[in-house]
């Protein structure tokens, strides 16, 4: 937080300095003719309706991306849920058999 305040801090001198240094001349004429509309109503709603429609469809992707986790993650969930409930039996159900089939006597005759 030090270091982005000591960058906002030369910033802001920088820009300082900028302006202080470069006095620029021109001359503001303001023509209607390519305005968007002579309503000044509209021009005041103007930037308060491109924000709010720009904070909406932010909300509305970020909730699609939150939905899209929070089901993968719920998935995950399930499947892992599933692969244990799947795993652990057949290595118990394996290993019953082969306690099952495993002859101790027949490689205990073998030993003579």
């Amino acid at each position: 937080m030090k270091n982005f305040l000591k960058f906002i801090a030369v910033l802001f001198i920088c820009m300082y300095v900028w302006q202080l240094m470069i006095a620029p001349d021109f001359h503001v004429v303001i023509d209607n003719q390519h305005a968007y509309s002579e309503s000044i109503w509209f021009q005041a709603l103007l930037a308060p309706i491109v924000a709010l429609v720009s904070v909406v469809i932010l909300f509305v992707l970020f909730s699609i991306f939150g939905a899209l986790l929070v089901s993968m993650v719920v998935l995950g969930g399930v499947l892992l849920f599933v692969g244990l409930s799947i795993f652990w039996p057949t290595v118990i159900a394996l290993v019953v058999c082969y306690w099952l089939f495993s002859d101790r006597k027949q490689n205990h005759a073998n030993d003579y």
